[in-house]
C-alpha cells in the first residue's frame, strides 16, 4: 500500500501532467494559423483524449486496489 501511495501514483499522475503539457503543446504547434492546420493536429488531439482517458483509468484502478488491500490487511490484522 505504502508503494501505491507514495510512489506509484503520485508518479502516475506526474507522468500524466508532464504528457498532456508535452500534447497540448504539440496540439497547438500543428493547429490551425491560417485556418487550416495540420491533419496531425486532429490526430493529436484524439491521443490527448485517449491517453487522459487511460491515465485516470489508471489512477482509479490503483485507488480500487489500494482499497482493496486495505480492507485486507484490516480484515487479516481484526479490525
Amino acid at each position: 500500500m505504502k508503494a501505491i501511495e507514495e510512489h506509484i501514483q503520485p508518479d502516475t499522475a506526474k507522468a500524466g501532467r508532464w504528457a498532456d503539457e508535452d500534447t497540448g503543446s504539440a496540439v497547438k504547434t500543428f493547429g490551425p494559423k491560417d485556418g487550416d492546420g495540420w491533419v496531425i493536429s486532429t490526430a493529436l488531439k484524439t491521443a490527448h483524449k485517449t491517453w487522459g482517458a487511460q491515465v485516470k483509468n489508471l489512477i482509479d484502478r490503483l485507488d480500487a486496489e489500494k482499497g482493496a488491500l486495505h480492507m485486507f490487511n484490516d480484515t487479516r490484522c481484526g479490525q
